[in-house]
C-alpha cells in the first residue's frame, strides 16, 4: 500500500511502497550510477591481458562459455580462436609383481581361495606354498606363461581356475588335463580384454577336457581351440541343459563361451557349430 514518505537522498516527500527508499528521480540516478560503476570495474579487466582468467572461467563452465553479462554489458572471449580444453594427465601406474601381490594379500598359506583378478601384475607366480588351494583367479593381468600351474601342490583339489584376459603365449590346453576336479575353467579373452591389448593364445582340442568330469562352464573366447566338442564331459552338457530349462531365451552361451570376438581365432569353428543349437552340446 503506497503512502507518503521521505526520500533518503534528496529528503523530498513522494508517494511509494513502504519498501521504496528513494523517489523516482533519485532511484533513476542510483541505477545509472551503479551501471557506471559496473562499467568502470569491467573496463579494468582485460581478458586479452589476463587470458588465464578467461581460461579458468571457461574450465569452470565445462567448455566454451557463452557471452558473459555484467550489469547489462556483454563480455566475449578475447579471441575468436577456441580456448583448448585442459588435458587430464594420468600418471603411469607402477608395475606390480604378481608374486609380491600374492604374498601381500595372502600371507596365510593355508587359504583355499586366491583371487588376483584385475591386479595388472606381471612376472612369474609360485604357488608351491599353498597346499589347500581350491580356487585360483588370476584374470586380467599381464601373465605370459602358465608355468605357475606346475607349482600348484595339489592340482586335483582345484575347482575353479580363471586365466582369462592375459597375454599367454601359444600353449596347448592339454596342460589342464590333470585338473580333474575343475567346475569352471576360463582361459579366453573377451572383447574388452582385446581392446586393452590382452590376448591369450591357447590352442588344441577339447579332447583334453574329457577327464574333467565335473566341468560346468568353460571359456575359450579368441583362442585357437577348434575341435573336440564330442569329448566334452557329460557334466557340462547337464549344466547347459539345466540352464536352458531355467531360461530358454537367455540361452547357455555363458557356460561355453567360444566367440572369436572379431579376431581370426579358430574357436569360430566351435561357435559356428553350437550357435544354431543354442549352445546345447547334447542337441
Amino acid at each position: 500500500m503506497k503512502k507518503e514518505q521521505m526520500c533518503l537522498k534528496c529528503k523530498n516527500t513522494f508517494w511509494g511502497e513502504p519498501s521504496e527508499m528513494f523517489c523516482p528521480s533519485c532511484e533513476s540516478d542510483r541505477v545509472s550510477e551503479n551501471r557506471r560503476a559496473y562499467r568502470e570495474t569491467i573496463n579494468e579487466i582485460s581478458f586479452s591481458e589476463y587470458p588465464t582468467l578467461y581460461e579458468e572461467m571457461e574450465h569452470a563452465c565445462g567448455g566454451n562459455i557463452p557471452n558473459l553479462n555484467f550489469g547489462g554489458l556483454t563480455i566475449s572471449s578475447p579471441s575468436k580462436e577456441p580456448v583448448p580444453k585442459r588435458k587430464t594427465i594420468e600418471e603411469p601406474r607402477p608395475i606390480k609383481n604378481i608374486q609380491q601381490v600374492l604374498e601381500n594379500k595372502y600371507p596365510n598359506k593355508d587359504v583355499e581361495v586366491i583371487n588376483l583378478d584385475r591386479e595388472e601384475a606381471e612376472g612369474e607366480l609360485d604357488l608351491s606354498n599353498y597346499p589347500n588351494l581350491k580356487l585360483l583367479w588370476v584374470a586380467d593381468n599381464k601373465l605370459t606363461s602358465t608355468n605357475f600351474l606346475n607349482t600348484i601342490p595339489n592340482p586335483k583339489r582345484l575347482v575353479s581356475l580363471r586365466i582369462s584376459e592375459n597375454n599367454i603365449q601359444p600353449t596347448d590346453i592339454e596342460i589342464f588335463s590333470e585338473f580333474i576336479s575343475l567346475r569352471q575353467l576360463k582361459i579366453g579373452t573377451s572383447k574388452s580384454g582385446l581392446k586393452k591389448g590382452k590376448h591369450n593364445h591357447f590352442f588344441g582340442s577339447l579332447k583334453s577336457y574329457q577327464n574333467l568330469t565335473k566341468l560346468e562352464s568353460i571359456c575359450i573366447e579368441a583362442t585357437d581351440v577348434n575341435e573336440g566338442l564330442e569329448y566334452l564331459p557329460l557334466s557340462l552338457a547337464q549344466s547347459i541343459t539345466q540352464r536352458l530349462k531355467e531360461d530358454e531365451y537367455k540361452g547357455s552361451y555363458s557356460l561355453i563361451e567360444c566367440s572369436p570376438n572379431d579376431t581370426n581365432a579358430k574357436c569360430k569353428v566351435i561357435k559356428d557349430k553350437l550357435k544354431p543349437l543354442n549352445y546345447d552340446i547334447e542337441a
